[in-house]
């Protein structure tokens, strides 16, 4: 009887696993084919050198929606705001609100991860500032830097303004188990969209 039910259990864990496995290995396959060149730092560095100090960016900060310490360090779903010298600003990443959050790190806590920190979506947190974006791009589609954009895409209309969501044709088109919720936040939000070429 008792080996009975130890390998039922183990056909249990097994058709678990398996089901798990078949979610995640085409999205990493997926992840690993794609091949875009990323610029080095002093390929970056050269470009700037050519743009006249007046056109430079003046800051760079983080906005952070919410910290989580994970046995393997701390996690955090931030955004990244860059801001010129004539009030333009471009957003990168756009986080997510407290709710999600709170979802996104229980998940987490299973795996022995404490509680998360939560310090309110990126609109709450610029307020009427958030009129300045003009732009916004999304490092990739995970829902930790993607649930945000409609709620930053909404609150810039609601002062009056727009902002355009850039995305390269990748990106846009190519989706996985773990990136098509993203692609939906930035399809439904409210703000402009713009493909770019890879």
């Amino acid at each position: 009887m008792a080996k009975r039910i130890a390998t039922i259990f183990i056909v249990i864990i097994l058709i678990v696993s398996g089901l798990l496995l078949a979610l995640i290995i085409p999205g990493k396959r997926q992840i690993y084919s794609v091949k875009i060149q990323i610029p080095e730092f002093s390929s970056i560095e050269e470009k700037l050198s050519t743009v006249p100090e007046e056109s430079r960016p003046l800051r760079i900060e983080f906005l952070n929606t919410s910290t989580q310490n994970t046995p393997y360090g701390a996690l955090g779903h931030i955004g990244v705001l860059i801001s010129w010298a004539d009030g333009k600003q471009f957003l990168i990443d756009t986080g997510m609100n407290k709710e999600e959050a709170q979802k996104f790190s229980s998940t987490l806590e299973l795996l022995g991860a404490e509680p998360s920190e939560n310090f309110g979506a990126i609109d709450e947190q610029m307020g009427e500032q958030i009129k300045n974006i003009s732009g916004i791009a999304l490092t990739h589609l995970h829902t930790d830097h993607s649930f945000g954009v409609s709620g930053v895409c909404r609150a810039i209309k609601n002062l009056g303004e727009s902002a355009t969501v850039f995305q390269t044709q990748t990106q846009s088109s190519m989706h996985n188990t773990f990136t098509k919720p993203g692609q939906v936040f930035v399809n439904e939000s409210v703000c402009n969209k713009q493909i770019l070429d890879d």
